[in-house]
């Protein structure tokens, strides 16, 4: 019963929106892109961060393999680049 009501009431939300003023509908389109760059930044810092220190404690372990551990920390910086490739399309898309 309450998943029919919030339901109905998300769909009436957004009828509201698609049907109100435009100025909403440009909010938040950008909203979503902000969130985009904010996110997946976000995450890509912790990631360099979180992998910073566990290659600082494998060198301490086995220095042979930091080479191996660079790994994640580009992968995280490749999350910060989907990132902003996902807001520049999302804003491209903004008519």
């Amino acid at each position: 019963m309450c998943i029919n009501i919030l339901i109905h009431t998300i769909t009436n939300q957004f009828i509201f929106l698609s049907d109100g003023d435009e100025a909403t509908c440009y909010f938040f389109g950008y909203l979503g892109i902000a969130c985009a760059l904010v996110f997946a930044n976000l995450g890509a810092a912790y990631g360099t961060a979180k992998s910073a220190v566990g290659i600082s404690s494998l060198a301490v372990i086995d220095s042979s393999k930091i080479f191996q551990g660079l790994i994640p920390i580009i992968m995280a910086g490749i999350l910060g680049i989907y990132g902003v490739i996902i807001a520049v399309i999302a804003n491209s898309q903004i008519k």
